[in-house]
């Protein structure tokens, strides 16, 4: 009886062990090798592990988020105009390059925020700037207290990692990132292209 037990036990921490260096994505590449074991699955090796961190890392920083009062995506308009320097506020078509979206859905998310208090939009000084959104007082004061909290999070996310391998993965990523969508220019400061504008007309 005595000989089962230790067995079963050692059973246990055989599978514990296991359990400890696998991953969802380990079992469902698993089952689906063996059903077609004709298929390279190493593309899928990475490309699932990162939609997964994906849907994982959205959730618990959009609860974050959400206990600040923020809907998804609202952070990322906020982050956006506070990123791009004071005065805090960009065209329709910037904030859509700072964000990296494409302009569906856009017009609405703003109509939320704006009825929040968050932003507002108004018509520029001069004909050739046509709608402004920028950051109200009540948007500015939530995204700074809230990038706090959303940083030390991510921090968090890294924490297995070294700093040797946080700086591999970044390269690596970027890699990744500049192949499927080519390099990006950094869109200026809105306060540098408002200066620019301002050389451009006095010349």
């Amino acid at each position: 009886m005595r000989g089962i037990v230790r067995t079963r036990a050692k059973v246990r921490r055989s599978q514990h062990r296991i359990s400890a260096t696998t991953d969802w994505v380990d079992g469902n590449l698993r089952l689906l090798g063996k059903e077609r074991p004709d298929l390279d699955l190493s593309g899928s090796e990475i490309t699932a592990r990162i939609f997964r961190l994906r849907e994982i890392y959205v959730k618990k920083l959009d609860d974050i988020h959400s206990q600040c009062g923020l809907k998804p995506r609202m952070f990322l308009v906020l982050a956006a105009l506070y990123r791009s320097g004071s005065p805090y506020e960009l065209s329709p078509a910037s904030l859509m390059r700072h964000l990296m979206w494409s302009s569906g859905g856009l017009s609405q998310l703003l109509d939320r925020m704006e009825a929040a208090s968050l932003i507002r939009r108004y018509k520029g000084r001069s004909g050739r700037q046509g709608v402004r959104v920028s950051l109200l007082g009540k948007g500015e004061r939530i995204i700074a207290d809230v990038l706090d909290v959303h940083c030390k999070t991510e921090l968090r996310f890294i924490a297995p990692l070294n700093q040797r391998e946080r700086m591999k993965l970044v390269s690596l990523l970027r890699k990744l990132l500049i192949t499927a969508e080519g390099p990006q220019v950094l869109p200026p400061p809105a306060n540098m292209a408002a200066e620019a504008d301002r050389g451009r007309r006095r010349d």
